[in-house]
């Protein structure tokens, strides 16, 4: 029916959507960290992380820096076998199955960005808040 057809057409675009501001801010996220390896954000002082990070400029980002919050104090650890945390959305992405946020990790290889449900990513959001300076 004309009706069932107009909700499937919905549900696509506010599915494509989603996807495509979840993926808008993953690739901002890269793009940001490709900058921290560029300017050596994990040697800098503790102190200044945070405001060497919201100070990228770069055009081609889709997101603010201030669209993340860093774990200000897992920048200078060193990575072992797991994945080390270092960023995370200030604010969760909806999509239609569910809600979520990006997350940089950096681990032997380098940065690597990962989409994490809402109940995964809050708590280092939450982290996040308490380590910034």
């Amino acid at each position: 029916s004309l009706l069932g057809g107009l909700v499937v057409l919905v549900l696509l675009v506010a599915w494509q959507r989603a996807e495509f501001s979840r993926a808008e801010c993953g690739e901002s996220l890269e793009m940001y960290a490709a900058e921290a390896a560029r300017q050596k954000l994990a040697t800098a002082q503790i102190e200044f992380v945070d405001t060497i990070w919201q100070n990228f400029e770069i055009p081609q980002a889709r997101r603010f820096p201030k669209h993340y919050l860093l774990l200000v104090t897992n920048w200078q650890k060193q990575p072992g076998d797991e994945n080390i945390p270092l960023a995370v959305c200030e604010t969760s992405h909806s999509t239609l199955l569910g809600s979520g946020r990006n997350v940089l990790y950096r681990n032997k290889q380098g940065f690597v960005v990962q989409w994490l449900s809402e109940a995964e990513a809050e708590p280092l959001a939450r982290q996040a808040r308490k380590s910034q300076p």
